[in-house]
């Protein structure tokens, strides 16, 4: 579906939780097109709107996309933020979302100068991933990528050396 159409659609929806979806779809679509200003307004609108009505799971959703967008951004304290309020929000979020979102963090405290915190969040996904709440079949390579990159720079060579089984 277009941009155009979602808005449309947006625009007519009578139930607040068909207004909050729309929000984030519309959301996702400019942060996909890299029009992060437009991306921001209509995930922080799903946001405010989830979390005055109450719904959980889409108010951890916008808060992970509001994250998303921070980190495309480079701006790192706010993709923090924004992540945190989501994992705060128990059942808001799958386990794949959450991989991403420790992913995500680990990445920022790197680029911090960070990397014992970044090795903790690289951490906290791979455990996602070994206890297989995260969707089967997926590829998570990037995940031991990252640790061993955080290893090297920490100067831990010998941690930073993985062998994939």
């Amino acid at each position: 579906m277009d941009i155009d159409s979602l808005r449309k659609e947006r625009n007519e929806a009578r139930e607040s939780i068909d207004k909050i979806e729309l929000d984030l779809a519309l959301g996702e679509v400019y942060r996909s097109s890299h029009k992060l200003d437009s991306a921001h307004f209509y995930f922080e609108r799903a946001a405010d709107f989830a979390t005055e009505m109450g719904y959980a799971s889409p108010q951890a959703l916008a808060f992970y996309g509001l994250g998303e967008v921070a980190y495309e951004r480079s701006n790192g304290l706010d993709a923090i933020t924004y992540l945190n309020k989501a994992l705060a929000i128990e059942e808001g979020l799958d386990a794949a979302i959450e991989l991403e979102i420790y992913n995500i963090m680990g990445v920022v405290y790197l680029r911090f100068g960070e990397g014992d915190k970044a090795i903790l969040f690289f951490d906290k996904a791979l455990a996602i991933k070994q206890e297989a709440r995260a969707i089967s079949g997926e590829s998570y390579e990037f995940l031991y990528n990252n640790k061993g990159i955080t290893y090297a720079d920490l100067g831990m060579y010998d941690s930073a050396s993985y062998k994939h089984q």
